[in-house]
């Protein structure tokens, strides 16, 4: 008889959403437990996570500090984790009861596991694009990044995330995780429900900022970075399976691609803004 996964969830926390008191009951309260939960962040959101979450989930909860970015307060919670699976959550992500329960099924076959989400907004007519959005990127392979892989891949003081990916986080993982040539299964479950608090704006600035640090991605791997952001090949091959959902959702499917749109250019704006800001920088020091 396998003897099952040990699992540790690390979550880097940037606020104190109201998602956040949700995510971590979700977890405290599995079908099956987790091995420990870490909670990464800097020293004053750790203080607020604390004055709202009862003493006896406390002592079930790591807290660690970080002042740096979301790739290193991940790979801090890499390094304390004894689990023999990683799991890396954000703070805005509420699990299913059994969705340890899942990943432990899992887990003896594979090394790294893809999780699905479904996505919901507290902001009316964006609520129903986000989940729109999340439902049709669920077939999208280059949408979907493992949330779940075995520790044993990074050895030797290798980190699963690098800070020159930024904002790229996810794929800047993905890109790392894929060069350990990994098994990677899929749960057919939806298994996370992702919480988004942002509004229209807030999501234009966040794809400017992938936008900037794109380059870094394309210095990498070209190939990789060009297929992720090649807005036609993708818009055919993804959103042009799924008209049937324009048929039921005619007008909720238009707005969501405007959205893209909206973040296409935002990521290009980006993209070039970065590109010609090294231009100057390396003019001047030239000079």
């Amino acid at each position: 008889m396998k003897k099952n996964k040990r699992i540790s969830v690390v979550i880097p926390v940037k606020g104190t959403p109201s998602s956040l008191q949700s995510c971590l009951r979700g977890f405290l309260n599995q079908s099956s437990d987790v091995h420990e939960i870490i909670v990464v962040g800097s020293k004053d959101y750790l203080i607020k996570i604390k004055n709202y979450i009862v003493a006896n989930e406390k002592k079930r909860i790591i807290f660690l500090n970080c002042s740096g970015d979301k790739n290193e307060a991940r790979n801090i919670g890499f390094l304390r984790a004894k689990g023999d699976y990683v799991l890396y959550a954000d703070d805005d992500m509420v699990p299913q009861e059994n969705l340890i329960e899942e990943c432990t099924k899992y887990a003896n076959n594979f090394d790294a596991l893809i999780i699905p989400e479904q996505g919901i907004s507290t902001r009316g007519y964006l609520s129903k694009i986000y989940s729109l959005e999340k439902k049709i990127v669920s077939s999208d392979p280059d949408a979907l990044t493992p949330r779940l892989f075995r520790r044993s891949l990074f050895k030797n003081s290798e980190m699963p995330f690098d800070k020159k990916f930024g904002a790229l986080d996810e794929w800047g993982f993905n890109f790392k995780l894929k060069a350990k040539k990994p098994n990677v299964g899929t749960i057919k479950l939806s298994l996370f429900t992702v919480i988004d608090h942002s509004t229209l704006t807030n999501r234009i600035k966040k794809s400017f900022k992938k936008g900037l640090w794109i380059r870094n991605l394309i210095a990498t791997d070209k190939k990789e970075a060009l297929r992720r952001i090649n807005p036609i090949k993708r818009g055919v091959e993804v959103y042009g399976k799924k008209l049937n959902l324009f048929i039921k959702n005619p007008i909720i499917f238009s707005g969501l691609i405007f959205i893209k749109f909206l973040d296409f250019f935002s990521f290009i704006s980006g993209y070039l803004f970065s590109f010609f800001n090294n231009i100057y920088i390396n003019q001047r020091d030239v000079k």
